[in-house]
C-alpha cells in the first residue's frame, strides 16, 4: 500500500510532496494480536510488553515522495495479552517547553510506557499525553498524535 502511495505521489509532476507514514495491519486471535508494520520515515513504533519491557520493532523505511525509488520493509509482530503497540508522531518526542529547551525524547517516552503496567489503551494514551503536556508546559510546535493497540 505504501509503495503505491509513493508511486502516486511521485507521479504528480511539479507537485513534489513528502510524507512520513506508519502502517499496521492487524489480526486478532485467541492469544492476542499479530500483524505487520511498515514505516516510511516515521517515528519507530514501540511495543510495551506486559512485563514492562520496551521493544522497538525494526520497522524502517524511507520517506515517501522524496526520491524516485523507495525502500520499504514489512516487519511482522505479535502482541500477547497485556502487550501494547504504540504508534506516535514526532510531536511527542520533539515536544519541549520552548525553543532551545530539552526535547521529550525517545528515552522519556519509553520510560513512561514501561510504567504503564496493567493499564488499558485509553489510560496509556492519557499517561503519555499528560507526560508530554507536563514536559512541554503547553508549548506546541508540531502535531501530536498517539495510537495504542492492546494485545
Amino acid at each position: 500500500m505504501l509503495g503505491r502511495l509513493h508511486e502516486a505521489m511521485t507521479a504528480q509532476h511539479g507537485h513534489r510532496k513528502m510524507l512520513t507514514v506508519a502502517l499496521a495491519t492487524l489480526r486478532a486471535d485467541a492469544g492476542g494480536v499479530s500483524g505487520i508494520l511498515c514505516s516510511a520515515g516515521h517515528e519507530p513504533p514501540l511495543i510495551r510488553r506486559a512485563d514492562g519491557r520496551i521493544d522497538i520493532p525494526p520497522a524502517r523505511g524511507q520517506l515517501l515522495g522524496a526520491t524516485t525509488d523507495v525502500v520499504l520493509d514489512d516487519t511482522p509482530f505479535v502482541l500477547g495479552r497485556g502487550d501494547a503497540l504504540v504508534l506516535y508522531t514526532d510531536g511527542v518526542t520533539e515536544a519541549r517547553a520552548g525553543r532551545g529547551q530539552e526535547l521529550f525524547g525517545d528515552e522519556r517516552l519509553a520510560a513512561v510506557l514501561a510504567g504503564c503496567h496493567g493499564l488499558g489503551a485509553e489510560a496509556i494514551l492519557d499517561r503519555v499525553l499528560h507526560a508530554v503536556a507536563e514536559h512541554s508546559r503547553g508549548y506546541h510546535s508540531d502535531d501530536t498524535a498517539v495510537m495504542v493497540i492492546l494485545g
